[in-house]
């Protein structure tokens, strides 16, 4: 009866224990739980209207890292002195700039290393406008696209070190998740490996292991590397076929944030990105405004050191604000290259300023062009004036096609003046239209092409503008099918 009895009591302290434990158990988060918490708490980006963001960052090469550079100018230059001054990357510390803008239509981007590199890309909703400028080499350019895709890539996470829990995809930055998380790793790939105190944050210590990247590595760039290729996919993690790649996580155990993540190959780390004080700067939206990274490379003997320490600090973040006009608007210099896509094929030449838009405002003096024309030669009449070249084809069309709506023209009262833009004779020009009967008034220009283009606002040739019958510009620039339409 007694051996019953202790029995029983240990049947019972065990199904306690077991109780206990069970409790215990079911309140230690899991790892897919704390992937998913610190997934989530990067989600406010997408919900949101507008962001503007201006961070100040420092870059500091170690000791070893300024080492290592100084033996490989060595090589290269065995003789003279090595100073800073003529080989920046001997400089122990950079400073920069970094602003993000986005609303629901335009997107911003400025990264300005002091003294050395600047590079301002906006889409304002139109075109994309990209200026690169090299401050050492004295070198600039811009280019200018029709689509923001592809020039955006993780565009906040490309210079901070948050948001790095997972890749996402943007109006500006179209991408297949689902794919990009076997390069960052999936919930069920991660597991609990303990706690620490990291930075003097209570966390909780994860592995993780993305699984099936088979292959050779193809490795994205980051704030410091010097060592890696062309960046391919833009994030952390992103680096296809990266052999031996896992990341350790560090959550924090209050908030359920990441706070750290280390990019390990082969369990040697090779960038390691950090976040903390992080501030709620409007409801649900929390933003580390400290971070940092240390970019790692390996010695000789294959052990991994830090080569540069970068320092971040958020110093102005505004949410679902409007964001001035001005943010979005790029200065251009005349005369810098540029290279431009915008019409399906690139072409490259040096920046002059866009030519006035003369609608709404009165037609300008023809005199100042060297055009013998008055307007009240045409007067209580509109005016349609078509700059031209004999020498396009396109231009001739426009003529030839100007001329067989004569009649139509001339009974809605309007005057057609062609206006000759290129060098040929004069005597040229008549005999060709008079050879196609083209009952219109030519007149060449006396004045520097360029300029008088420039000043009535003609981008390409042929030009067409029309004018009401007190000579305000109605249109310009439209199409021959379209004339109709406006008169």
């Amino acid at each position: 009866m007694k051996n019953a009895k202790s029995f029983h009591a240990m049947i019972v302290s065990a199904c306690i224990l077991c109780v206990l434990c069970s409790s215990r158990a079911s309140s230690e988060p899991t790892a897919a739980g704390l992937v998913q918490a610190a997934r989530a708490s990067e989600n406010w980006l997408h919900v949101i209207d507008s962001l503007y963001i201006r961070i100040e960052s420092t870059s500091t090469k170690t000791p070893e890292g300024l080492a290592a550079r100084r033996a490989e100018l060595r090589q290269q230059y065995p003789t003279g002195p090595l100073e800073a001054d003529h080989f920046p990357e001997l400089k122990t510390t950079t400073t920069a700039i970094h602003e993000f803008a986005i609303d629901e239509s335009r997107v911003r981007l400025l990264n300005d290393q002091h003294g050395s590199q600047r590079d301002l890309k906006i889409w304002d909703g139109k075109q994309l406008m990209f200026h690169e400028a090299s401050l050492y080499e004295g070198k600039q350019q811009y280019t200018l696209d029709r689509t923001p895709h592809g020039y955006f890539q993780d565009m906040l996470a490309s210079n901070t070190s948050w948001p790095r829990a997972q890749p996402h995809a943007f109006w500006w930055d179209d991408k297949d998740i689902d794919e990009y998380l076997s390069f960052y790793g999936r919930e069920d790939d991660a597991t609990m490996t303990g706690r620490c105190d990291y930075r003097g944050v209570d966390c909780y210590v994860l592995d993780v292991k993305p699984k099936g990247i088979p292959g050779l590595v193809i490795v994205q760039t980051y704030p410091g590397c010097k060592t890696c290729q062309r960046r391919q996919y833009g994030l952390i993690g992103e680096a296809r076929g990266l052999a031996g790649q896992s990341y350790r996580w560090y959550v924090g155990v209050k908030d359920r944030k990441l706070y750290g993540l280390k990019w390990l190959s082969n369990n040697k780390p090779r960038v390691e990105y950090w976040m903390s004080d992080y501030k709620e700067i409007k409801p649900g939206c929390w933003l580390p405004v400290t971070q940092g990274c240390d970019a790692f490379v390996t010695d000789t003997s294959g052990q991994p050191y830090v080569d540069v320490r970068t320092d971040l600090k958020v110093v102005d973040v505004r949410i679902n604000e409007k964001l001035p006009d001005e943010l979005f608007e790029m200065k251009f210099d005349e005369g810098v290259k540029v290279v431009d896509s915008r019409r399906g094929q690139t072409q490259t030449y040096e920046y002059k300023p866009e030519p006035p838009d003369l609608v709404g405002k009165m037609l300008p003096e023809f005199a100042e062009i060297g055009v013998n024309f008055s307007p009240e030669q045409a007067k209580d009449k509109r005016v349609l004036v078509c700059f031209w070249d004999m020498q396009q084809r396109p231009s001739r069309h426009y003529i030839m096609k100007l001329a067989e709506k004569a009649g139509i023209l001339n009974d809605k009262g309007i005057t057609v003046l062609c206006v000759h833009t290129s060098g040929v004779e004069t005597k040229t020009i008549d005999e060709w239209m008079r050879d196609f009967n083209i009952p219109f008034s030519d007149k060449a220009m006396a004045a520097d092409p360029e300029k008088a283009r420039y000043a009535w606002g003609v981008t390409s040739l042929p030009w067409l503008i029309l004018t009401d019958r007190e000579h305000n510009v109605e249109a310009n620039g439209f199409s021959l099918a379209e004339l109709d339409e406006r008169i």
